[in-house]
């Protein structure tokens, strides 16, 4: 199974350049038990080049999403802007740029949302959401966030769901809601501070400050009648109801990837008093854990799709593969939301000589790729769409 696997990485990483890929591989491999606990199947739809050029080119990808027409927003570090592409590869708009106006980002975040007549992004410098008109790339005001980390926000009918660790009279919190209502109205109007109110957060966070920042991710994915919320470095995810009471919980099962720690060992083996200095304290951090990287469901909110990361740190620069680079490996999960029929692990196709980010969209994971075109010297940038097939727990990757 391993040769299999390794085969078919090949052939995505190196024969997927042409814009439509669609065609998928025949393949007679016995589909076996989901008690073997192979990942779920990947079967590559499409693969897109970008249209960059000499001002639009995608310097630093943070992170990405798609919008409803599935077109691909691009978090620039670089130039510190969103790059829309269409779903064809070719240029649209840029929106915001560096500063501290409306519509302008102090350091732009990784994770945003684009509705149908609504597009949001987290500035992490001053800690806010800012929102644009996807069409004209007017700013439409943000809202103020506190001061911890978001690390996703989702666009629901109503209201919009941000995630980020805060310290409320009533404990730890990871999730708050913003109702359409209360968005800002335009022309740069800044919303007062929305902070997290409900979901409680794991021990392991509290417990550990340096836990909390390093790897103190939370992700959300709103259904019909809950919340499906998730943990950075936690081997389970929460159902909850939306005003946040604890319905179920899933556990997420780790074959291939490294897992996650007990919280106990977790905090033990995060003792800052065991390093000489704090690269190794970071180092170790970001190499004890499993990170999940992104989360979503099917349709009908029967299956639970997710991405986990295992960074590896690089002695030239720190834990690059955090930020969407090589140094780690990508796997994705799936499972009933009941926890039954659980698939995990199967390894993401990626190049390891440029920026990757992942981006799931119900049974839909976008893989961004850059890679390194030989003897031409810049970098290429490809997103690749596989469909997760939860049914046939083979851990393949087939075109």
């Amino acid at each position: 199974m391993g040769i299999m696997i390794a085969v078919s990485m090949i052939a995505v990483g190196q024969g997927l350049l042409a814009q439509t890929v669609g065609r998928r591989a025949e393949t007679h491999a016995t589909v076996p038990p989901p008690s073997q606990l192979l990942g779920p199947t990947l079967v590559l739809q499409d693969s897109v080049i970008l249209e960059e050029g000499a001002e639009t080119y995608v310097g630093d990808p943070l992170g990405f999403f798609v919008g409803p027409d599935t077109s691909f927003h691009i978090l620039d570090g670089f130039g510190n802007q969103v790059i829309r592409f269409a779903k064809t590869g070719e240029f649209v708009r840029t929106y915001g740029r560096q500063g501290r106006g409306p519509g302008e980002f102090g350091f732009i975040g990784d994770v945003g949302f684009a509705y149908s007549d609504l597009m949001g992004v987290v500035d992490w410098r001053p800690p806010r959401l800012i929102f644009f008109d996807p069409e004209s790339g007017r700013s439409l005001g943000s809202i103020r966030l506190s001061d911890f980390a978001h690390h996703s926000v989702w666009a629901d009918v109503d209201r919009v769901w941000v995630t980020g660790i805060d310290e409320t009279p009533g404990g730890w919190r990871a999730v708050a809601e913003i109702p359409v209502s209360a968005l800002p109205g335009g022309d740069g109007e800044v919303v007062s501070r929305v902070a997290s109110d409900r979901v409680s957060v794991p021990k392991v966070y509290v417990e550990s400050m340096q836990i909390r920042y390093g790897t103190g991710s939370v992700f959300v994915s709103p259904g019909r009648d809950d919340l499906l919320i998730g943990f950075g470095a936690s081997p389970f995810l929460l159902r909850v109801s939306r005003t946040g009471e604890v319905l179920d919980t899933l556990n997420l099962r780790a074959v291939k990837r490294r897992g996650v720690p007990a919280d106990d060992d977790y905090i033990r083996g995060m003792d800052s008093k065991r390093y000489d200095d704090m690269g190794a304290y970071t180092r170790a951090s970001f190499e004890m854990a499993s990170l999940l990287a992104s989360l979503s469901r099917g349709a009908e909110d029967d299956y639970v799709y997710t991405v986990h990361f295992d960074p590896v740190w690089r002695d030239s620069g720190g834990p690059v593969g955090l930020r969407g680079g090589p140094g780690g490996l990508r796997y994705v999960s799936s499972s009933k939301v009941d926890g039954s029929e659980p698939c995990p692990d199967t390894v993401v196709p990626t190049e390891d000589d440029g920026r990757v980010a992942t981006r799931l969209r119900g049974n839909e994971l976008f893989v961004l790729d850059q890679r390194i075109v030989a003897g031409a010297g810049h970098v290429r940038t490809v997103i690749r769409r596989f469909t997760i097939d939860p049914t046939r727990c083979t851990g393949e990757v087939l075109r």
